[in-house]
């Protein structure tokens, strides 16, 4: 490590010895990823909304004052103390999300379209240990809920207008191992109580690798991005501009009840790339405006989710032939997404589309009832594992502990795969 240190401490040692991807494989954290383009790219716009920009380096200031306040009150041990964020999806958000990694702390995203009782649940889960950042707005939802006395609320206004105590944030950063979990995401709870997913910061720092790499991503792309913070899709579109030094932008959230309207604010704002829920694309390729506009900047449409129709996929491709079209599969527990496969071809409405092949670091198995590998054209049970899997469920050993189990197919050492 020694050595390291000293060699990433020179750039010509950077250019000379080190590719990217070798340098992001020693970082501790994902914020170190912000530090990173911050210094490199410093004034350039990282991330806009509808309501305002922000560059890498104001992103880095901000998220650092609210790291040091969240650190003054953290209580001490060795659990970290989740940050629940509770604002409108905006940039306020993310600047949230950085404070929380500077002081060590997993974020919990949240928003205020979710129903206060699904809130309430996850408020439980957290079971009264840790931060909850809020506006005066959501403050007033929460007055209506059962808040712990040992949750510390903070208000967005108040909290991002803190002295950064810089010795406090290296010294608070520095405890931070890349198997620490830099998030945890609730997941729908249609299947009973939502679970909180708890991601390491190596899966995204991974994820992120992969995606520049394989969506060619890079300090001129800009992400249009739809998914909710809540939900893991915004993983791909946060954390490739943070490694890379490209844009998001905050498609506003009205923009998505009008479909017809999508394409305009791709091409106004010169959008590279798209990671969009299926249901969406629909949307879009139906309302016959794919056919009256020209996108000539967009080059990626990725999806994933749902199962995307082929009907409409095809609208997609046959007006838009130069993008390249990637279809994506995977759980929240594999911090967003466990295989992708490129669409090569048109296909018929009776055929099936793959999901592919297994993305960086990631593999997948398929166990038939008796946890045996299963033969070709056997049905069985999709496994995965690698980096990218969760640490488990927040304060729910028992349900972790089914899903997350060894390998039965090998007895060798500890393998742990997600069910």
């Amino acid at each position: 490590y020694e050595v390291c240190a000293c060699l990433v401490g020179s750039e010509m040692c950077i250019r000379d010895s080190f590719s990217m991807e070798e340098i992001m494989t020693h970082l501790n954290s994902a914020v170190k990823l912000l530090d990173r383009a911050a210094e490199k790219f410093n004034d350039k716009i990282a991330i806009s909304d509808e309501w305002s920009e922000i560059s890498f380096s104001e992103l880095q200031r901000k998220g650092k004052a609210v790291g040091t306040a969240l650190a003054k009150t953290t209580p001490q041990g060795y659990m970290p103390a989740p940050v629940m964020v509770y604002l409108k999806k905006s940039i306020s958000c993310l600047v949230c999300f950085m404070g929380a990694m500077y002081s060590a702390n997993p974020y919990v995203p949240t928003a205020y379209d979710m129903p206060a009782n699904r809130i309430q649940k996850i408020v439980d889960s957290l079971q009264g240990r840790g931060h909850i950042i809020t506006d005066a707005q959501g403050m007033e939802t929460l007055k209506t809920m059962n808040i712990p006395e040992s949750m510390s609320i903070h208000i967005y206004e108040e909290i991002v207008e803190t002295e950064t105590d810089g010795e406090l944030i290296e010294k608070t950063l520095n405890s931070v191992i890349d198997t620490d979990p830099i998030y945890i995401m609730f997941t729908s709870g249609s299947t009973g109580a939502p679970k909180g997913v708890t991601v390491p910061h190596r899966g995204v720092i991974d994820y992120a690798i992969w995606v520049a790499k394989t969506f060619n991503i890079n300090e001129n792309s800009i992400l249009g991005n739809q998914a909710p913070f809540y939900f893991d899709n915004s993983i791909f579109d946060i954390y490739s501009c943070l490694l890379t030094g490209a844009k998001m932008v905050i498609i506003p959230e009205t923009l998505f009840m009008f479909p017809v309207k999508l394409p305009e604010f791709v091409r106004d704002n010169d959008i590279t790339t798209i990671f969009w829920v299926p249901t969406v694309m629909i949307n879009v390729a139906n309302s016959g405006v794919l056919s009256e506009i020209e996108l000539p900047k967009l080059k990626n449409v990725v999806f994933c989710g749902e199962v995307m129709p082929n009907t409409q996929l095809n609208i997609w491709r046959k007006y838009l032939p130069e993008c390249m079209y990637v279809n994506m599969y995977g759980p929240t527990e594999a911090t967003d997404i466990a295989t992708y496969y490129i669409v090569d071809r048109e296909y018929e409405n009776h055929e099936t589309l793959p999901i592919g092949k297994v993305c960086r670091n990631m593999r997948a198995l398929i166990l038939n009832d008796d946890d045996k590998q299963c033969a070709v054209g056997e049905q069985g049970e999709l496994c995965i594992s690698g980096t990218g899997i969760a640490l488990g469920y927040w304060n729910s050993p028992e349900i972790t502990a089914k899903a997350f189990v060894q390998n039965p197919l090998n007895t060798k050492y500890h393998d742990r795969i997600y069910r």
